[in-house]
């Protein structure tokens, strides 16, 4: 009889241990399916608008974001960053600097955060036990190690598909976090949106990098 019980009890864990690697597999299924739904969303896209909080060392500014293929700028009160496709400029208010570099892909997704839903290839995506009504959220874990990311959690909207908010999380420091107001695609957006605005800046010093 005790053997017939440890067969049974041996048989249960073993269902149970199955169900338990489906359900695992099917989250991360569901995860990688809702950030595929994103990246062919916004990399379809011809333009993105939107407006934001940035919240980072206690501290949180608003600012808006406008793209177009691969040239993004993102402005806010004390920051600025305009890439054209080829040069990256970033002013800082504190200083009254404006630096200029020739971007890598993690400099590029550093400055422009919904950069790591087109880069989901280089990541391993994850799901989270947290869930709120409505939205889909992913964790990506970088492939590689030294890219100075420990994790992203991405948060996406159901219905559109569409970020919500985007938290990175640095190998070391403090992890910052983008919240979305709002987002449109395919409105209108003037190429110049890009071009770094020199004559806003009249006494910034600038750092060429390149």
């Amino acid at each position: 009889m005790n053997h017939i019980k440890r067969f049974f009890s041996l048989r249960m864990l073993t269902a149970l241990m199955l169900l338990g690697c489906f359900g695992m597999a099917s989250a991360q299924s569901d995860a990688e399916k809702a950030l595929q739904q994103a990246k062919s969303k916004i990399s379809s896209a011809s333009s993105i608008t939107a407006s934001f909080s940035l919240n980072m060392g206690g501290g949180s500014v608003s600012g808006t974001l406008k793209a177009k293929k691969s040239k993004f700028s993102i402005v806010t009160s004390s920051y600025g960053t305009w890439y054209n496709g080829s040069d990256l400029y970033t002013y800082n208010a504190q200083n009254n600097e404006t630096t200029v570099m020739k971007p890598t892909s993690s400099e590029l997704a550093e400055a422009n955060p919904l950069l790591y839903i087109n880069n989901a290839d280089d990541y391993k995506v994850t799901t989270t036990k947290a869930s709120k009504s409505g939205v889909d959220t992913v964790v990506l874990i970088p492939k590689k190690s030294g890219s100075g990311i420990k994790s992203v959690t991405i948060e996406l909207n159901k219905s559109t598909h569409l970020p919500k908010s985007i938290k990175i999380t640095p190998t070391s420091g403090s992890a910052y976090q983008l919240t979305i107001s709002s987002i449109k695609l395919n409105s209108s957006v003037a190429d110049s949106s890009f071009d770094y605005p020199k004559s806003k800046y009249p006494g910034s010093k600038l750092i060429d990098l390149r």
